[in-house]
């Protein structure tokens, strides 16, 4: 039976054949080693109180190694962060070299075609279809 705690778990298992396996009690327990000692009172109150001191210092040690992993990850995340800012101002900074040009090129044609008009003759008037005394 389940309850019982036999090694074989069958519906025809009885407190007899659990007795016979090592499980006295039909204790889910596990089966008693050949030669291991059962601890007597005082090694069981030292297992016990070892056991509540061990508990918080335990939980104390998971909480460290939990920060101590939150911490790896957020300098993780910085460092990629900071990575990805010098990417984006090294970006940016061509960006406005790429248009300081453009503009330094766009002044330099504007500057061109003044000059180039300034040499360029003005077209002479052209003859008057008028009669003279209305021109």
């Amino acid at each position: 039976m389940r309850g019982l705690g036999c090694v074989e778990s069958s519906p025809i298992t009885t407190q007899t054949q659990c007795q016979q396996q090592g499980r006295i009690d039909g204790s889910d327990d596990v089966e008693p080693v050949p030669g291991d000692t059962v601890p007597d009172g005082e090694e069981r109150a030292a297992d016990a109180r070892g056991a509540r001191e061990e508990g918080p210092l335990a939980e104390l040690k998971l909480r460290e190694q939990r920060a101590a992993a939150l911490l790896a990850q957020k300098d993780a995340l910085l460092a990629e962060l900071k990575r990805k800012e010098q990417l984006l101002r090294a970006e940016l900074s061509q960006k406005k070299a790429l248009l300081a040009e453009i503009k330094r090129k766009k002044q330099l044609a504007a500057a061109a075609g003044r000059r180039a008009r300034a040499r360029t003759p003005l077209p002479a008037p052209a003859a008057s279809t008028l009669p003279p005394a209305i021109a």
